[in-house]
């Protein structure tokens, strides 16, 4: 007999060391696969940042000439019929000087989107790291749950799980807005 409980408690204490190991593998093989995708989601942000031009084809249309055509209705000195027709044509060099401010914006706005990108990449591996070690505290918490025979008590450990639940939804929320602001700032820079 107590050969026979020996071997069940044996038994049961494998099965949870499996599941346990088998667990903390899985967490750690979707977590690694979570910060690769995001490695490569931040070096493509980056290459569209640095692929822009700080110039772009409309600033050049501002040294276009600007050309007006004119006509004056007959008057008295001239042959009756005739009218004469009048072209003039502008450029204002000036202008040109705005062709390197925005130039000189855009270079700073590449180097300003290049850094934030930089900063929101540290922020999400925290925010990845914060997930797991959620995840991981929940299902502690289900595992101590399923071990619970008091109601009381288990009802508290529900209301942890439940709490922790929320944590684990708000923390994905924030890692979501944060690739958005990637797009958002790629967009911006790509404009």
């Amino acid at each position: 007999m107590m050969n026979k409980n020996i071997m069940i408690v044996s038994i049961i204490a494998i099965n949870f060391l499996m599941n346990t190991v088998a667990n903390g593998e899985n967490y750690y093989e979707v977590k690694s696969k979570e910060l690769k995708e995001l490695r490569t989601i931040i070096n493509k942000a980056d290459a569209r940042v640095t692929r822009t031009g700080n110039t772009r084809g409309r600033d050049w249309l501002v040294l276009l000439p600007t050309v007006s055509v004119s006509r004056r209705d007959p008057y008295s000195e001239l042959p009756e019929g005739e009218a004469e027709t009048y072209v003039g044509v502008s450029l204002n060099i000036n202008r040109a000087f705005d062709i390197a401010n925005a130039s000189r914006n855009r270079e700073t706005l590449k180097r300003k989107t290049e850094r934030k990108i930089q900063s929101i990449d540290f922020t999400i591996r925290n925010l990845i790291e914060r997930k797991y070690l959620i995840k991981e505290q929940i299902w502690k918490l289900t595992q101590i749950r399923k071990s619970m025979v008091n109601p009381l008590e288990a009802a508290q450990i529900d209301e942890k799980i439940s709490r922790e639940r929320i944590r684990l939804q708000e923390t994905r929320l924030k890692i979501e807005e944060n690739y958005a602001e990637i797009e958002y700032m790629c967009v911006e820079v790509e404009r």
